[in-house]
């Protein structure tokens, strides 16, 4: 199958297919002001954008609900202050 678009056409899919930017913002909606929206709008200017809200969840509160989780989370702290049972590794060996 071939397909032919007109060029503009194709810019249009491109676009709607492959985002231009990403930007994620993590904050209390408490301090959503007038300040941001304004951000917003120069950040994106001119362009059309998506903004999807949902609740955060505490990483941490989230792992600590899990007894087996809670424990190694907190043996691994316990080794960290006690600097014990810790592994180094070289950033080297990573190229």
């Amino acid at each position: 199958m071939t397909i032919i678009l007109a060029e503009e056409s194709l810019q249009s899919l491109h676009t709607r297919l492959v985002p231009l930017m990403h930007t994620t913002y993590r904050l209390n909606a408490s301090d959503l002001d007038e300040n941001f929206l304004q951000g917003l709008k120069t950040t994106f200017q001119g362009r059309e954008i998506e903004i999807l809200v949902y609740d955060v969840v505490d990483e941490t509160d989230y792992l600590m609900q899990s007894t087996a989780n809670r424990e190694r989370l907190l043996a691994a702290k316990a080794n960290i202050e006690a600097r014990s049972n810790l592994i180094e590794v070289s950033l080297e060996s990573f190229e």
